[in-house]
């Protein structure tokens, strides 16, 4: 069935998550009551059909060596997309803001793995972002996603299922320094 291009929200984050802090473990930032979001079984029914995401929480680093973060969009046990290991700044970050959008748009349909999204416009951006001024200094940096890394599809998944949709993360280095948080977000697709 061909989408009428109108978008639905199927996730609504208004509570914050658990702070996820000194670490190197991919834990989920969502907050329990938001794992609610399924993907309904053949959603990707056409080529180019599309999933858009938008996150925002705070974030900080330990000085000088706080290795990298990344941030990964899951289909049930499967990460459909990856933001890359992103370098970090070294300088101290307390508490900035974060955000992480994009689209991920179906590539190849199917069961088993065959179903693979591309991303599309992904992006996260914060004072935390290597090369990135102080807040009180200029604007904050934003790395492309995947980071550092040519564009590329995600992990294929069984589009022939419902999918629980949720948002890890995972850090390089254990410190109690190194800490992130959503705070808001929403995940829509296309009916």
């Amino acid at each position: 069935m061909a989408s009428q291009g109108f978008r639905e929200r199927i996730l609504e984050v208004a509570e914050d998550g658990t702070a996820l802090a000194n670490s190197t473990t991919a834990t989920s930032l969502l907050a329990a009551a938001r794992k609610i979001a399924t993907l309904p079984a053949g959603y990707f029914d056409e080529l180019g059909k599309r999933l858009c995401f938008e996150f925002s929480g705070r974030i900080s680093t330990v000085v000088t060596t706080p290795g990298t973060l990344t941030l990964a969009l899951r289909l049930g046990s499967v990460d459909v997309f990856s933001s890359g290991a992103m370098t970090l700044n070294t300088t101290a970050q307390t508490n900035v803001h974060w955000s992480l959008k994009g689209e991920l748009i179906a590539r190849a349909l199917g069961t088993g793995t065959a179903t693979t999204l591309f991303p599309k416009g992904c992006r996260f951006r914060s004072h935390a972002v290597i090369g990135s001024p102080a807040p009180t200094a200029g604007g904050a940096g934003t790395h492309m996603l995947p980071y550092n890394a040519a564009p590329a599809v995600g992990t294929g998944f069984d589009n022939s299922v419902s999918q629980l949709i949720d948002l890890f993360a995972t850090w390089s280095v254990a410190s109690a320094s190194n800490s992130i948080q959503l705070h808001a977000g929403h995940i829509d697709i296309y009916t």
